[in-house]
């Protein structure tokens, strides 16, 4: 049995805020409700050994509890500076 991925996220950092800003007057929204986000993975199933793809992650809320669950996951992000942000908030701990 391989070791589960453990994940260390830092603190938003002010271009995930100013990104955040930018997309809510563009009419995104983010979600930001820590109960919400374990009962939506917590919906998906066991994710055991899976890779999950998740389409727009924004930020990262939801894609934190994904890498939780699943082998892998992989995060598509049109927007360059959110993107940029979600790769970097995600390192893999051993």
């Amino acid at each position: 049995m391989r070791p589960r991925n453990r994940f260390v996220r830092p603190a938003a950092s002010s271009t995930i805020k100013e990104a955040h800003a930018r997309q809510t007057q563009a009419r995104q929204n983010f979600l930001d409700d820590a109960e919400a986000i374990q009962r939506i993975a917590a919906s998906i199933g066991d994710l055991t050994g899976r890779t999950v793809v998740e389409i727009g992650p924004g930020g990262g809320a939801i894609t934190g509890e994904l890498a939780a669950r699943a082998a892998h996951v992989l995060a598509v992000e049109l927007d360059h500076e959110l993107a940029s942000s979600c790769v970097c908030s995600f390192l893999r701990v051993a």
